[in-house]
């Protein structure tokens, strides 16, 4: 059973979450693992009616002198 936050789960909602390649970031793992469990479970909890859906991907974007990803949940 893959906890969400405070009891929901990814099986009580029927959530499909799909995880696409995501860039290497130098960050502290367990500030990242928060991150994304925390973002994982807003798009659970405000959800509409349908079976939720979550996808997570980066974007790269191109901006001047450097190139930056966009991470979206």
């Amino acid at each position: 059973m893959s906890t969400v936050t405070q009891g929901a789960t990814f099986e009580e909602n029927n959530a499909q979450i799909t995880v696409k390649p995501l860039p290497t970031v130098k960050a502290n793992s367990q500030q990242m693992a928060q991150l994304f469990q925390n973002l994982i479970a807003n798009a659970l909890k405000f959800r509409g009616e349908a079976t939720p859906s979550v996808v997570i991907q980066a974007t790269p974007k191109m901006t001047i002198g450097c190139s930056v990803s966009k991470i979206m949940v």
